[in-house]
């Protein structure tokens, strides 16, 4: 259906890319990771064809403060956060789904707070149950395995991340929320890069969401945050 056409490069496989984690929870993670991980959280009808498509584009050399909301690579905005937001703009306007397109490179997330993608986004979008929310690394011509990176260190001079979590999906406070799929994307020196946190009394609410061929590095607390305890790339709740 067009959510595997929007959503689906041929070139990258969804299976073996995690690489190099480096705790305890790998197995578990690993296990969960080679299943559907949208079938965890309760399965959701097949996509409907999306007649409206919308686009925003993040990069390194971006701007949130560009007038141009990230509607071109040459109006980009600078932050994932930035960019999450305006798609819930764009979902508001008439968007049935809306790809995010983050351009390769490293991008520092240490000082900053968790992106989310919760009850407050999804009050915003009209019959959020039927929408589709894309975070994908925008791919190159010139190196199309190229990705984007998303660093829980401040600079590249740390050595240790700062940022205890990056991204999470969370649809216990939420009527309903679009489906998320992550995809193409590389995650390192963090202590549980991505969390989806579902709603085991309305299953029929959190289900949907794919997890797809991103590569995680240096995962745990022993990267970030200080904890004693042990930390995955995946957290599911």
């Amino acid at each position: 259906d067009r959510f595997d056409r929007i959503a689906t490069d041929p070139r990258e496989s969804s299976s073996g890319m995690l690489s190099r984690l480096k705790r305890k929870p790998i197995v578990t993670l690993l296990a969960l990771w080679t299943v559907a991980v949208f079938a965890l959280l309760g399965a959701r009808p097949a996509a409907a064809a999306f007649d409206t498509i919308a686009y925003v584009y993040v990069s390194g050399a971006g701007n949130d403060r560009n007038k141009g909301d990230g509607r071109s690579p040459d109006q980009a905005v600078a932050t994932l956060a930035r960019g999450v937001e305006i798609a819930k703009f764009r979902f508001a306007g008439g968007a049935d789904a809306v790809v995010v397109n983050i351009r390769p490179g490293t991008y520092f997330v240490g000082g900053s707070g968790p992106v989310r993608i919760d009850g407050k986004f999804a009050a915003a979008v009209p019959d959020a149950a039927t929408k589709l929310l894309v975070l994908q690394t925008d791919r190159l011509a010139d190196d199309p395995f190229a990705r984007a990176v998303f660093d829980g260190r401040t600079s590249a001079r740390d050595a240790l991340g700062k940022a205890c979590s990056f991204l999470t999906v969370r649809v216990e406070d939420a009527a309903a929320i679009p489906r998320v799929m992550i995809r193409g994307l590389a995650f390192e020196n963090l202590r549980s890069p991505l969390n989806i946190i579902g709603d085991f009394h309305r299953p029929e609410v959190g289900g949907g969401h794919q997890i797809v061929g991103n590569v995680f590095r240096n995962i745990g607390d022993k990267y970030s945050c200080g904890d004693k305890f042990d930390y995955s790339a995946l957290g599911l709740s």
